[in-house]
């Protein structure tokens, strides 16, 4: 073989690497260009949109409109998808994944280089669409590995196909694409029949309880309760309304409280709104009695903290620890004391609920 046609040979080699580099690269840049017009969206469970998104769906959404890039809606189904690949080899464009919850893989973000990735975070020092660095003590202390999405052949079979159709990694059998398709095709809610892109729908339970009883100041029971919420998704605050039905032991009374609520975060909330009694509520004092009632409005209001999202026996939920205030007068309409104010009024709720 001549010496030119070595030289020729050699430089298109290099040429057709470097072309292949240079596009997979140029897809990385755009992705990442796309992701960071998201940068400062709140967090939103289930959400893929600037009023609020989730970490997967930023994912989703970004890949589709910034490089036509179908890939799976959760977590655990990008991790099946992606080729895992070794710390040292990541790249802007790969996909980095966390456990934030137990020992299952729960969040994951896009690789920008220098150690730093975009993504929609619901927990950690910052919340929301942020960049943080992979050497942060909270991500570094949960940081699961790296996966691959744009090889270059998986960019050549994608440049003949349509754009918006994925084909998985040569490393995925047949079998593994039908159960991502499977997984994606779920919605992020534990049954899909109560779910939309704009409502979310929530039951729960939840056990009452105070820090006073007759005598003394004392951790003591209160009941339990059933809630009942309706959450918008897309909104400012996103506000809801709830329902709740408990029957309170201390005043021997059921009362059902209707309620609207708005989001100051993804896990803070706060509430108010009328309650209707069934019953006389009357606060023991021993061999004494205080009938009491409840003005018109307000007389409700609370504020809740919530848990991020978890998985309960197959079910997706969150734990919350309610604080509850509703203000009480007398039948003759006289103030209460501050003891009997105090414990009559104020009833913490530590409970469960269920995302439908």
């Amino acid at each position: 073989m001549s010496m030119k046609r070595r030289i020729f040979i050699i430089a298109l080699f290099f040429l057709i690497l470097s072309h292949s580099f240079t596009q997979t690269n140029n897809r990385a840049r755009k992705w990442i260009d796309e992701a960071k017009q998201y940068i400062g969206t709140p967090y939103l469970y289930g959400g893929m949109s600037k009023n609020g998104i989730d970490c997967s769906g930023f994912i989703h959404i970004t890949a589709l409109n910034g490089i036509q890039l179908s890939l799976p809606r959760t977590t655990e189904a990008l991790y099946d998808w992606v080729k895992i690949i070794s710390d040292a080899q990541k790249e802007a464009g790969d996909l980095v994944f966390f456990k934030t919850v137990g020992s299952s893989i729960s969040h994951v973000g896009l690789y920008m280089g220098n150690n730093q990735f975009i993504h929609a975070a619901s927990s950690g020092p910052n919340t929301g669409v942020i960049v943080s660095s992979l050497s942060e003590s909270y991500w570094a202390q949960r940081y699961a590995g790296v996966g691959r999405v744009l090889e270059e052949n998986t960019l050549t079979q994608n440049t003949q196909t349509k754009n918006t159709t994925t084909s998985a990694p040569k490393t995925k059998s047949s079998n593994q694409n039908k159960k991502n398709e499977t997984q994606t095709a779920k919605t992020e809610s534990s049954f899909g029949f109560l779910y939309n892109e704009y409502i979310q729908f929530e039951a729960g339970i939840s056990a009452d309880w105070s820090f006073y009883n007759i005598e003394s100041i004392f951790l003591s029971t209160r009941g339990f309760s059933a809630h009942a919420f309706l959450q918008t998704k897309k909104f400012p605050n996103n506000f809801g309304l709830g329902v709740d039905f408990n029957y309170d032991s201390f005043l021997s009374v059921f009362h059902i409280p209707i309620y609207f609520s708005l989001e100051i975060n993804p896990n803070l909330k706060i509430y108010t709104g009328p309650v209707f009694s069934l019953g006389s509520a009357r606060i023991d004092e021993g061999n004494n009695s205080i009938d009491v009632k409840a003005p018109i409005y307000p007389l409700f209001m609370g504020i809740s903290f919530e848990s991020d999202i978890y998985n309960f026996f197959g079910m997706k939920g969150y734990l919350f620890q309610k604080i509850n205030y509703t203000y009480y007068k007398t039948v003759t309409n006289e103030a209460l004391s501050f003891y009997n104010g105090y414990r009559s009024s104020l009833v913490f709720k530590t409970g469960l609920q269920i995302l439908l």
